[in-house]
Parts: C-alpha cells; sequence; structure tokens
C-alpha cells in the first residue's frame, strides 16, 4: 500500500517534489516495513525527464535507526512521442540486505485513459548473484 503527496512546484513548474510513503507486507515471512522517501521530478526540456527519491526503508516498530536501510531511486525518462516513453531505473538499498537492480523500461497507453509500464532488468542484492527483475504497471 502507498500515499503520495506533492508539496509543489519550482523552477515554473518544470521540478516537483513531495514525498512517498509504502506500508509493505512480505507473503513469504509474514513480515510488515514501511518506507518514506522524498521525491524531487524534473523536466528538462520537452523530452528528457529525472524522478529522484531518497529516504529510509525496511523501518519497523521497535528496530533502531542503524537497522533502517538507505532507500535511493533514480529514474530518467525520454518521450519517444506518442505517449510512448523509455526510462531506465535504478535501485539501490543500503543494508545487509540491500542490493542494486538496474530496470530499462516502456511506457504506453494500452487504451483509452489506460497506460502500461513494462520493465526488465537485472537485480543483485548483497551476498547474492545478479538475477532478473521484471515488472508490469
Amino acid at each position: 500500500m502507498g500515499a503520495q503527496a506533492t508539496f509543489g512546484t519550482m523552477d515554473r513548474g518544470r521540478i516537483v517534489h513531495g514525498v512517498q510513503f509504502l506500508g509493505i507486507y512480505e507473503r513469504e515471512s509474514g513480515r510488515t516495513s514501511q518506507a518514506l522517501l522524498y521525491m524531487l521530478g524534473r523536466r528538462h526540456n520537452e523530452r528528457l525527464s529525472t524522478m529522484t527519491m531518497v529516504g529510509v526503508g525496511d523501518v519497523r516498530l521497535g528496530q533502531s535507526e542503524s537497522d533502517a536501510g538507505l532507500l535511493v531511486n533514480h529514474s530518467t525518462f525520454y518521450d519517444l512521442g506518442r505517449d510512448r516513453v523509455a526510462g531506465l531505473e535504478i535501485n539501490y538499498k543500503s543494508h545487509r540486505d540491500g542490493g542494486v537492480a538496474l530496470i530499462p523500461q516502456f511506457h504506453a497507453p494500452l487504451a483509452d485513459k489506460v497506460n502500461v509500464q513494462l520493465g526488465a532488468g537485472v537485480d543483485r542484492q548483497r551476498g547474492s548473484r545478479p538475477g532478473r527483475s521484471a515488472g508490469c504497471g
């Protein structure tokens, strides 16, 4: 479950910033955790934009601050035209179970008022071999 709020814009509307909260339930372990991220997005020109999110993740009740990990998510998007966008998402999570993921992605309209986002890339968690990562939204 997630919630997002925008604080406003800067630089004549080219920059937007806000926060995102995620409540995460892991089905396999039954554990829950939360993540809180600050978001900063910028439209550099008519085709190029970026979104960067930085915050803390894996936060649990009764947990010490040193156990919470740093989360960094950066995406660069290029507008291909006709509502089609190519992007590259880079995710980093610190701490003992952290890692890095690189996910190229493609966004396109599927139907009237319905868009699809597809991504497939590589994910390497600390202490393990690189694996595949894919998603659709």
